[in-house]
């Protein structure tokens, strides 16, 4: 439990931390600063109160110490601080997509790349997240931001609503895939669009729309069955995918448009088991009439699917025509690529889209929009 005192002497040090950053800016690279002694008579603090904050300004490259020699303005004092979170739960969660991963070495990627010219430094962080459908953020990782010199912020899977903004100067966020000021948003709609568009070029009459059921994050923390989660009508894919047969003047199948369900009384399901018990429920029910063209728009539903449809002796690509949503370098449908249409999305692009954005904002040029939109590439 932290006490009064404590707290009194945390934001000493954090006081103490903001003087001393002023005088290492103001005196510029490799200036030495006054002695330990003449530090503490100046700032009127105690030995181990300057050396709690000389530790968090070395941390920060901030300042250096020399033995017997002094304390020095670091050569990195200009050096722009870059903190990475990225939701823990995303890359240890045993039925969520390679993707998570895929991204995760994107980015570290990208910062190699932005290491050979940038003055920047870069720090990754594995979140876990908070229940919380509005600000997911723990609070260590708020009192990381109030408490050092951080400059910008990429947020992966966590929901970042005013994260930053209470800081002096705001730190400009970036997220992908959670809520927040500043997003890089997969185009959902542009999917499905191009989806049904694909579909109807290919010669399909009854199309068929299934896409994934959020209950499967089982996110450490979360009820699933409390989670909060779109229905159809919610999904911007799905109403871009009915505008798109709409324009095209194609039938409209209610009962091919579909989320997997689930029974409350039961555990939840991998996405490939739903996939998998989804098309053997339209495949293999009583009615003659059946979808000859099928955009799956998640690729571990669809390897379930693809699946159950090559046991049911259904031929992918000449009984049904299937488009899917795939990640560029996911081993995920590999067996069925020659057989599918792919929506590919590229995590490369999105690991750029993010430090586009936050190299804009960190510039303090405005932004033409707070979104940007990664659309896919149709891979055939």
């Amino acid at each position: 439990m932290t006490t009064r005192r404590q707290l009194r002497a945390d934001t000493r040090v954090e006081e103490l931390c903001k003087s001393l950053r002023q005088i290492a800016f103001e005196r510029g690279p490799g200036a030495q600063l006054p002695t330990v002694s003449m530090l503490c008579k100046e700032m009127e603090v105690s030995s181990v109160t300057l050396r709690d904050a000389l530790d968090i300004l070395e941390t920060e490259q901030i300042i250096y110490r020399k033995r017997s020699l002094g304390i020095f303005v670091s050569p990195n004092i200009h050096r722009k601080s870059i903190h990475i979170f990225f939701s823990a739960n995303n890359l240890i969660s045993e039925v969520l997509s390679p993707f998570w991963a895929l991204l995760w070495m994107r980015l570290e990627q990208e910062v190699r790349r932005r290491e050979q010219f940038k003055n920047e430094i870069y720090t990754f962080h594995l979140v876990p997240q908070i229940a919380d459908t509005r600000d997911s953020v723990p609070e260590d990782v708020k009192e990381l931001l109030r408490t050092q010199r951080v400059h910008g912020v990429l947020a992966v899977g966590l929901h970042t609503v005013g994260l930053g903004e209470d800081t002096e100067p705001s730190i400009p966020c970036v997220t992908f895939a959670g809520g927040g000021s500043w997003l890089v948003i997969i185009d959902n709609a542009e999917e499905g669009r191009m989806a049904a568009d694909e579909l109807h070029r290919q010669g399909c009459k009854r199309l068929g729309c299934w896409l994934p059921n959020m209950l499967y994050f089982d996110i450490p923390g979360w009820n699933a069955h409390d989670i909060p989660h779109l229905s159809l009508e919610e999904m911007a894919s799905f109403l871009q995918f009915r505008k798109t047969l709409e324009e095209k003047k194609l039938t409209y199948y209610p009962e091919f448009m579909r989320l997997p369900h689930l029974p409350l009384s039961q555990q939840v399901l991998s996405p490939q088991e739903q996939g998998y018990l989804l098309a053997k429920e339209v495949y293999g029910g009583a009615s003659d009439l059946k979808p000859d063209g099928l955009f799956i728009g998640d690729d571990l539903l669809a390897d379930g699917a693809l699946t159950a449809l090559e046991e049911m002796g259904i031929k992918i690509g000449k009984d049904v025509k299937v488009i899917v949503h795939t990640n560029a370098g996911s081993p995920i449908l590999f067996g069925h690529l020659r057989k599918i249409t792919a929506l590919e999305y590229n995590p490369l692009d999105i690991a750029q889209a993010m430090f586009l954005q936050l190299d804009t904002l960190m510039a303090g040029l405005p932004l033409r929009e707070p979104n940007i939109m990664i659309r896919p590439r149709l891979r055939k």
